[in-house]
């Protein structure tokens, strides 16, 4: 649904979009796998020859110990500048794309409902139309979410290959537990998220609906002293929407708070198992050092892909509904315009009205007229106000 709310200009930018994840993935993965034998030069230089990458560099190998420390640190830098530089310039290309996104869905939104015919236009509320416009920004976040679930995971993939190579049974066992972490809390809150979702859908459309009607009666409400009554309708939508975006707020900042205890209990069970199965604590310091910097990688990782999961199941009533009023309209439009092409063509010189009646309900407005329109004329009907 939403790849087909993207305009046909910016399909070709998801490939874009979709290399950039991959070449971050494995920036991610460098700068990952360049962590541990920075540490282990750094606590024991005689390990250099057996270093992958750094074995091949031979101006290290003739070099001091502090400029051999001051060279491997350089190397760190350059590779983590490389990696942020694009890491940067991915995020600026990838929001430019959701902007141009929002943008030209809006617009199709808008140009969809001004080429609806008048008779069709008028069946629709006008604070649902409001609505659907203003809630293409919900399409955005789910877009955006989707995209960052792919990036992140590829990373987490990335990282946790990276970490493999250093220590396999460690790796699998964080990676077993993380997931079923995941799957208990999806399964957990995925029926609520939704409902949260498509709850706050259906209160954005009263709290337009009742902000316009509240702003087109401004006379009579005056009138008949009715601030009070719109006042409170108003406010309890308000109370309902902000309860609503309070608890989705709350489990995606609890969410956070859980995985960071989670990932803490982590480190530190591998902590002691490392130590524990190794007498020499200096030997256990750089695969332990990979695993703290893959923590703070892996955490606001797995925290992301988990918080914008939650966005798209969110989302989904909103995006269901946008796409199911895209192919109403749409269709709509695709006849009216097919039946009023099937007209023009038929029109030559002259349109003849033959015994045209028209009425409205039982009352008539025309009663078998004859009248001839030439190819270009113009012609006004003129009759009392209220005559239909």
């Amino acid at each position: 649904q939403l790849y087909n709310f993207i305009s046909e200009k910016n399909k070709t930018k998801t490939i874009i979009i979709a290399i950039g994840m991959i070449i971050s993935m494995l920036l991610e993965v460098v700068s990952l796998g360049i962590v541990y034998p920075v540490i282990k030069i750094i606590t024991d230089k005689n390990s250099l020859s057996e270093l992958f990458f750094f074995n091949k560099l031979n101006f290290l190998q003739n070099i001091e110990s502090t400029d051999l420390i001051a060279a491997v640190l350089l190397i760190l830098i350059i590779i983590f500048l490389i990696k942020n530089t694009f890491l940067f310039l991915f995020t600026i290309y990838k929001n430019y794309f959701l902007q141009d996104f929002l943008s030209d869905l809006r617009i199709r939104f808008y140009k969809m409902y001004l080429k609806l015919e008048y008779e069709n236009f008028i069946k629709k509320n006008s604070s649902e139309m409001l609505r659907n416009i203003q809630e293409t920004t919900i399409a955005l976040r789910s877009l955006d979410a989707i995209l960052s679930v792919f990036t992140e995971t590829l990373v987490l993939l990335g990282i946790i290959i990276a970490l493999m190579y250093l220590s396999l049974i460690p790796t699998l066992a964080i990676v077993i537990l993380s997931s079923l972490f995941f799957f208990i809390y999806l399964a957990t809150f995925k029926k609520k998220i939704f409902v949260l979702g498509k709850e706050r859908f259906d209160l954005d459309n009263f709290f337009i609906k009742q902000a316009v009607e509240g702003f087109g009666s401004h006379r009579d409400i005056t009138l008949y002293n009715a601030e009070n009554i719109f006042l409170n309708e108003f406010s309890t939508i308000c109370i309902k929407v902000n309860k609503n975006l309070a608890y989705a707020a709350v489990l995606t900042q609890v969410t956070r708070i859980v995985l960071e205890q989670f990932g803490v209990i982590l480190i530190v069970v591998l902590a002691i198992f490392l130590f524990s199965s190794n007498s020499n604590i200096a030997s256990s310091l750089p695969i332990l050092g990979a695993y703290v910097y893959a923590f703070f990688k892996i955490l606001p990782s797995f925290n992301k892909i988990v918080v914008n999961m939650q966005a798209i199941i969110n989302s989904k009533a909103a995006v269901n509904n946008l796409s199911k009023e895209i192919e109403i309209c749409e269709n709509n439009y695709d006849n009216e315009n097919l039946n009023r092409i099937t007209e023009i063509k038929k029109f030559s010189k002259k349109i003849n009205l033959i015994d045209l009646t028209f009425k409205q309900k039982d009352r008539v407005i025309f009663d078998k007229i004859n009248l001839n329109i030439d190819y270009k004329d113009k012609l006004g009907i003129m009759g009392p106000s209220g005559a239909g």
